[in-house]
C-alpha cells in the first residue's frame, strides 16, 4: 500500500494520466503468488482438460493453447505472470486487409476490454457489444 501511494503522489512525475486501484482481493499474476504454484500443480495433475473446441488463447503468451499439456503448463505459468491483454488482442484480430472482424462479446459487468480493444484496434472495435449479466 505504501508503494502504491508513492505511485500515486508521483503520477505526474512517471507521466501516468490515469490510475485506477482495482478491487482484487490478491496479488494474481505476479510473483507474490509463487506459493501457491505447488497446489496448483497438484490440482492440475488431476484435473481433466480436453483441448478447446473453440480458439482459446493463453494471457501468458498470446497465443493459442497447441495441446493439453501445453495448457496445464501455461495455467500454472499464468499464476505468477503478467496478463498480456493487449499483445492478445493483437494476435486475435490480426488479418489480412479487407477480412472482416470477428463479432465480439465482453459478457459481464464492466467494459474494460472493450475500453482496451477500441485503444488498440478501432476497426475491430467496430463489431464489439458489451453484455451486461
Amino acid at each position: 500500500l505504501q508503494a502504491l501511494d508513492f505511485i500515486k503522489e508521483s503520477a505526474k512525475d512517471f507521466g501516468i494520466r490515469r490510475l485506477k486501484p482495482l478491487p482484487v482481493s490478491g496479488a494474481f499474476h505476479t510473483p507474490l503468488m509463487a506459493s501457491a504454484q505447488h497446489a496448483l500443480q497438484q490440482e492440475l495433475a488431476h484435473t481433466k482438460i480436453r483441448h478447446p473446441i473453440i480458439p482459446v488463447h493463453s494471457n501468458v503468451n498470446s497465443h493459442r493453447y497447441r495441446n493439453v499439456s501445453e495448457i496445464k503448463k501455461l495455467l500454472l505459468k499464468q499464476l505468477c505472470s503478467a496478463v498480456h491483454w493487449e499483445q492478445t488482442m493483437h494476435v486475435m484480430y490480426s488479418r489480412k486487409p479487407g477480412m472482416e472482424f470477428p463479432k465480439t462479446y465482453e459478457v459481464g459487468p464492466g467494459k474494460q476490454l472493450g475500453a482496451m480493444l477500441k485503444m488498440v484496434n478501432k476497426p475491430a472495435f467496430q463489431s464489439y457489444e458489451s453484455v451486461s449479466v
